[in-house]
């Protein structure tokens, strides 16, 4: 992946913008699992495929 700048440097930056500092990553035989979770908590899911 290219972040365009040094990851940590693109790190930095992006937990500036005030976004939730709390990552979750997960694969996709757990997909329904998280956003059932995550309608329950009231927050976003991304489904990022390549």
């Amino acid at each position: 992946m290219d972040f365009g700048c040094d990851p940590g440097e693109w790190t930095d930056a992006w937990s500036a913008t005030g976004i939730s500092h709390h990552w979750a990553l997960g694969t996709g035989h757990r997909l329904a699992d998280l956003r059932a979770v995550a309608d329950l908590l009231g927050v976003e899911v991304t489904d990022v495929r390549p």
